[in-house]
């Protein structure tokens, strides 16, 4: 891909439904991760995005690969969704409940990211894991901007329309919400530096998927993700952890620990 040359982003007919699936989850997992921090669920959205560990390992194996679930890793799955509405339930008593709105949000992320995850075991599938994991990264980009480019115009429509409303009334400038552009520019940072991360996870995710069965890469990353994440809040966003948070990442890392067995 690297070479100088565009022939090496070529790509067969049937490999472009599966770089869809991946960018557009992709590009929905962004914008509604996004939507449910703002909305005051990150560690919710954190665990459902460990829910969604469901949909690849059982469409995984029951589509194509014929990758056998062990009871190691049934059991495995099972306390890592106990894990999950562990932490749930802590975050609900630590922020109250999203609402019908926050937990559409959530559920919007785990759902994608599942599938996201699912279109890089079955690129692997179809390429037989001799597939470029830099070109399916590219065109995973090239769908997932423009999904997000969908939800910017939309928002910036929102806006204006916003805005033509406060001046037919007669706000004076002042007293207008003036605060929202030092979020954007936050906002417009923070996605970048979420889309160089995401660049990485996906050429990382799209490399390890012919080495790893289902049952054992996408609990791992996922799990890890959730303990990584739930670490990150609270040190950066200073979300307190308490026994029931300690609880819910016991039971996600023991079953990282049983899957792997």
């Amino acid at each position: 891909m690297f070479s100088g040359s565009l022939s090496g982003l070529a790509i067969s007919p049937e490999i472009i439904p599966i770089c869809a699936l991946s960018g557009i989850s992709w590009g929905l997992l962004m914008v509604f991760w996004l939507m449910s921090v703002r909305n005051g669920a990150y560690m919710m959205v954190a665990s459902f995005e460990s829910a969604g560990v469901v949909i690849p390992v059982v469409m995984s194996a029951a589509l194509f690969t014929g990758e056998a679930i062990r009871i190691n890793h049934a059991v495995g799955l099972c306390l890592l969704i106990a894990g999950v509405a562990v932490m749930n339930s802590y975050s609900r008593k630590l922020k109250g409940s999203p609402g019908v709105k926050g937990y559409l949000y959530v559920t919007v992320v785990g759902i994608s990211y599942g599938l996201s995850e699912f279109a890089q075991k079955w690129y692997s599938f179809k390429t037989d894991g001799k597939g470029d994991s830099a070109v399916f990264a590219f065109y995973t980009y090239v769908f997932a901007i423009a999904v997000i480019g969908v939800f910017a115009l939309i928002g910036l429509i929102g806006e204006k329309k916003k805005a033509r409303e406060e001046a037919a009334k007669d706000i004076p400038a002042e007293g207008r919400n003036t605060e929202n552009g030092g979020k954007k520019i936050k906002l417009v940072l923070f996605a970048f530096i979420m889309a160089v991360c995401t660049l990485v996870y996906t050429l990382g995710s799209a490399a390890a998927a012919p080495l790893l069965p289902a049952t054992v890469l996408f609990p791992l990353k996922n799990g890890g993700d959730t303990i990584f994440g739930t670490a990150m809040s609270a040190i950066f966003l200073k979300e307190k952890l308490n026994a029931t948070e300690i609880a819910g990442l016991a039971l996600v890392f023991a079953a990282l620990v049983l899957i792997n067995l």
